[in-house]
């Protein structure tokens, strides 16, 4: 197996990093190197991370916080090997996460594969049970994002990425839900994408993360409506099918009203 990297941005993780787990995942994997970035944290992470390093193959990056947008372009740019899979320092993979999504991408010369999810052993919630297996084209691939969860198929931390097939696309600067705008900017770049339809991915829920706090009303919020009209401007110069573009469009619609509803209530008056 050629060499692979694993990038995992950290911000303030200090409590959650799991060196035992870590370490253990590690060892069984030597084919891998990992690449952490310390996007400026303020707590004890760097000091967890650098117990980490008596392994040659782990790297530690220390940043200025800029983001985790950043943090992940600052990665790319460090990353050796020829394929490259995001991780987030929170969350934890299955054994064979590495190994599955390479056979994968390799046996159909992809240029990502990626694979189910499921949230963490404290809040299970089996999604997505009905996904099958799936190699999917730049056209293709869209059916699938609007008729499953988009967040299997847009989010970076559950994919593995041919490096070549980057092709300098980078994640946009302190964005909200900048994996959208990712993908946006490298489908068109690419063709060939494969889905394991295995819970390979165990993403942690926060309490008060943006995710989870239907509250937070930022104006970064607005970029859920940006990526969505890029997307749709993109749907009709490419003459996509006309559902395509009323899913597209609908999403977009249905973001516009989620932000009018976190609005304060005098807000909203002015605004109507």
């Amino acid at each position: 197996m050629p060499k692979i990297a694993v990038l995992i941005p950290c911000y303030n993780e200090a409590s959650r990093l799991k060196k035992e787990e870590f370490i253990r995942f590690a060892s069984e994997h030597p084919q891998i190197n990992f690449l952490f970035v310390n996007d400026g944290s303020t707590d004890k992470s760097v000091d967890v991370i650098n117990k980490f390093l008596t392994d040659s193959r782990i790297k530690l990056f220390s940043t200025e916080n800029h983001g985790l947008s950043e943090a992940r372009n600052f990665g790319l740019s460090k990353a050796k090997g020829e394929f490259i899979s995001f991780v987030d320092s929170d969350d934890y993979v299955s054994d064979n996460y590495v190994e599955l999504l390479y056979e994968s991408l390799n046996k159909n010369n992809a240029d990502f594969a990626f694979c189910n999810f499921n949230y963490d052993k404290n809040k299970v919630i089996s999604q997505n049970d009905s996904l099958k297996d799936a190699v999917l084209d730049n056209r293709t691939f869209w059916d699938f994002y609007y008729e499953t969860s988009s967040m299997v198929s847009s989010v970076a931390w559950n994919k593995m990425f041919k490096v070549s097939s980057l092709k300098d696309t980078k994640y946009k600067s302190r964005a909200y839900h900048e994996d959208e705008f990712f993908i946006n900017e490298l489908l068109p770049k690419t063709n060939k994408f494969v889905f394991i339809n295995e819970y390979l991915y165990f993403y942690r829920l926060r309490e008060n993360s943006i995710t989870t706090n239907k509250k937070i009303l930022s104006p970064r919020y607005l970029d859920t409506i940006k990526y969505n009209l890029e997307r749709c401007t993109y749907f009709v110069k490419s003459n996509f099918e006309i559902s395509i573009i009323r899913h597209c469009f609908n999403e977009g619609i249905f973001n516009v009203l989620k932000y009018h509803e976190r609005l304060p209530k005098e807000v909203k008056e002015e605004l109507d």
